[in-house]
């Protein structure tokens, strides 16, 4: 089971499951900041400054597929040196789709899965972008 909103602290220590973003879909969002990186470098490192923000919905599978509402924003900040050394400088940020409940900082939830990659810069742009799709993402004005 994976939950859609931000776990409780309980949750996130005994919650066990393949991943934060399984059975979402995804908006993906980029400041021009952090466009190149994301779009035209294989193994990016990210200036200060990026900001990516995810809007996560759920899906139902019918004959069509169907986006709800967003339940959840997930955003990710590239600080100076030295804010987070244990996942690149990263500050991690979770919102539910209503506004309402919100955490920031160094989530040890985020930081769990995105300190695997490390050669990514901690972001898993690689599953969700792929290389047939950057050329086109580019010329996008």
């Amino acid at each position: 089971i994976v939950l859609c909103r931000i776990p409780s602290d309980a949750e996130t220590i005994t919650q066990k499951h393949d991943g934060p973003h399984k059975g979402m879909a995804i908006n993906v969002y980029v400041n021009d900041i952090g466009k190149s990186a994301m779009t035209q470098i294989k193994n990016p490192h990210y200036p200060i400054g990026t900001v990516i923000i995810k809007e996560k919905f759920p899906f139902e599978f019918n004959d069509t597929v169907h986006p709800k509402e967003v339940e959840l924003y997930t955003i990710m900040i590239k600080r100076a040196k030295g804010y987070n050394p244990e996942c690149g400088d990263w500050e991690f940020a979770a919102i539910n789709g209503d506004l309402g409940e919100s955490k920031q900082g160094k989530l040890e939830s985020c930081i769990k899965c995105h300190k695997t990659k490390d050669e990514m810069d901690y972001v898993f742009s690689d599953d969700y972008l792929a290389e047939k799709y950057r050329n086109k993402i580019n010329h996008v004005h």
